[in-house]
């Protein structure tokens, strides 16, 4: 009951605030993956935006595409109905996989290399990245090896930093809010370079 309670709570701040904003100007919501999305939270969210087709509110939810009807977050069950717009995001091309090899990892393949990674791949971004810079590290000649998963690619990943480099990044996942002055005088300067030099965290601003 009190956990109920509780929810109904949050729920209803959360509706709160998002009204609040909205009086101000548009608001947007975005949930990546959302079939991972843990229920209460997915329960909060679907109270706000079941209450939410007066204001000014568009939400933007990313999924696999295999995965069948119904919409998530009762978006289907809202009164008045809410209009829901479903795009497929395609693989990439040959052209944007090129893009994406050049900007990320200042990596230029041939052709026939950039074919055979689009192939294995499916033209999966983040696949791609990996399978590439694997590639980069053995050499062009190398044979592509495609990771069982994305969560052992990321293992692998954590697993090949230094250990304060790791501390690191734990830290940051556990402090989303902190700065990069912060996380340099905990971790240390090496520390947090070495993390972002692995490819685990990205320093996004100045700050």
């Amino acid at each position: 009951a009190h956990a109920q309670i509780g929810l109904l709570v949050v729920s209803r701040v959360i509706l709160a605030l998002v009204r609040s904003l909205a009086a101000e100007g548009r608001v947007a919501v975005a949930v990546d993956d959302v079939q991972w999305l843990d229920q209460p939270s997915a329960r909060v969210l679907e109270y706000v935006l079941r209450r939410s087709s007066d204001v000014r509110l568009r939400v933007l939810l990313a999924r696999r595409p295999d995965l069948e009807h119904p919409l998530p977050l009762g978006l289907d069950r809202a009164q008045p109905a809410l209009a829901v717009e479903r795009l497929t995001v395609p693989p990439m091309d040959l052209g944007e996989l090129d893009e994406l090899l050049r900007s990320s990892l200042a990596l230029a393949l041939p052709r026939p290399r950039l074919i055979e990674l689009l192939r294995v791949t499916g033209g999966n971004p983040f696949y791609a990245i990996e399978v590439a810079r694997a590639l980069a590290s053995a050499g062009a000649d190398a044979p592509l090896h495609i990771p069982e998963s994305l969560g052992a690619v990321l293992e692998a990943r954590v697993g090949a930093l230094q250990p304060a480099a790791r501390e690191a990044a734990l830290l940051a996942s556990a402090t989303p809010q902190a700065s990069v002055a912060q996380i340099e005088a905990i971790a240390g300067t090496d520390a947090l370079r070495g993390a972002i030099e692995g490819g685990i965290l990205v320093v996004d601003g100045t700050k």
